[in-house]
């Protein structure tokens, strides 16, 4: 099972993954939001953090990378 928890800081949203014997894994290492979707053995991950403007989403098949999808935000020009 796949799920979106906060561990010991609010401000962060990180991605676990429950096994089928109950044990619980943290499959996002770094800081910011991160959500998922998975469908078959095809996982795609969106991750937004605070040093970096607009969003990263990564493709993984099988667990092993297969793309990175660019994120074409511009980033705000504050006055």
């Amino acid at each position: 099972m796949l799920f979106t928890a906060s561990d010991d800081d609010p401000t962060q949203i990180h991605l676990h993954v429950c096994g089928p014997e109950g044990a619980v894994r943290r499959l996002t290492p770094h800081p910011g939001v991160h959500h998922a979707a998975r469908s078959g053995s095809v996982l795609v991950t969106i991750a937004r953090a605070p040093h970096r403007p607009g969003s990263v989403a990564e493709v993984r098949t099988e667990g092993r990378p297969t793309a990175v999808v660019a994120d074409t935000a511009e980033v705000p020009v504050l006055l």
